[in-house]
């Protein structure tokens, strides 16, 4: 485990050599080095660490585009969900999804969600609101929320392990359907949740609320 900045960028040298970019030849600080940067995102589609040798007017190498908390890669997501009636003659819905992450974060995700049908719903226009929470697995929530000792060492956020699975977020949602003649149908879906639990307290989190606001056009099959 490295322990400090010489140490990090050996160990990127040795465990992913392709991550490392070493420029021996003379760059200008005020526009070569960030255009640099840049060529390599856009072309290359390259993101590595970038050490420049070599910088006009100074004797000091520069180092540069040093991502401390690296990328989530992507990955395939395996995903199973179901509503239930719980009730007739009192409508309420249970909506429970489960999704298992194969790479990238690398755990599974657990959400569940009750809605309510709201007055003025009918048949061709129905209304449901209701609460929800996310729990997700101890890696998962590491790897999405968490800063491991060479991250922070990279980043300048201080470690924060989470040990345990748990909660995730939870809100509150909203969703109305418009039944346009047979086929057709008008969604809105309006969202609000907020971090919870060991997230919350997570270094890189700025913001704990977030909103969703959504409108699609559907068709349905018969």
């Amino acid at each position: 485990m490295a322990q400090d900045l010489p140490g990090y960028l050996d160990l990127i040298k040795r465990s992913r050599p392709d991550d490392l970019l070493v420029v021996s030849r003379e760059l200008d600080p005020a526009y070569e080095i960030t255009a640099l940067v840049v060529k390599l995102e856009r072309e290359a589609r390259r993101r590595p660490v970038v050490i420049c040798e070599r910088v006009k007017g100074t004797s000091f190498p520069v180092l540069t585009n040093l991502h401390g908390m690296g990328d989530i890669a992507a990955a395939p997501v395996a995903k199973m969900y179901a509503s239930v009636v719980l009730s007739r003659k009192f409508p309420l819905i249970l909506r429970v999804a489960a999704r298992q992450f194969m790479g990238g974060a690398q755990g599974a995700v657990g959400d569940a969600a009750v809605y309510l049908p709201l007055p003025g719903s009918s048949k061709s226009f129905v209304m449901f609101a209701g609460p929800s929470i996310t729990l997700a697995t101890r890696h998962y929530l590491q790897t999405v929320y968490g800063v491991t000792p060479q991250q922070s060492l990279a980043s300048g956020h201080p470690v924060y392990e989470i040990s345990h699975a748990g909660t995730s977020n939870a809100g509150v949602g909203f969703s109305a359907t418009k039944f346009i003649g047979k086929h057709l149908l008008l969604n809105l879906d309006m969202a609000i949740s907020q971090i919870r639990g060991s997230p919350a307290y997570s270094p890189i989190v700025e913001e704990r609320t977030q909103r969703v606001l959504a409108l699609s056009f559907d068709y349905h099959w018969e």
